[in-house]
């Protein structure tokens, strides 16, 4: 989430740009949160709270399914979900 308390969504995502070198940093990052605003930051994802099933499952199944894909390809293949 954007907002959460000690490290926001936003303070990881800037860590996370800067730091691309580091090996945690190609995990997929999905944004969960009701801010309807947009980042100005690199995620590979981005779903509105309140969060419809269908959506999160379709985020699972693009960056955790059967075949799983680094954060770019799952990028590629996110649809643009509202």
């Amino acid at each position: 989430d954007l907002y959460m308390p000690v490290m926001s969504g936003r303070v990881f995502l800037e860590v996370r740009q800067r730091e691309r070198e580091a090996e945690w940093t190609s995990v997929p990052v999905v944004v969960l949160s009701a801010a309807n605003e947009k980042l100005g930051l690199v995620a590979e994802g981005h779903l509105r709270k309140p969060v419809e099933l269908d959506d999160l499952l379709q985020v699972v199944e693009t960056f955790c399914g059967e075949t799983a894909l680094t954060a770019d390809e799952g990028a590629q293949r996110m649809t643009v979900l509202k």
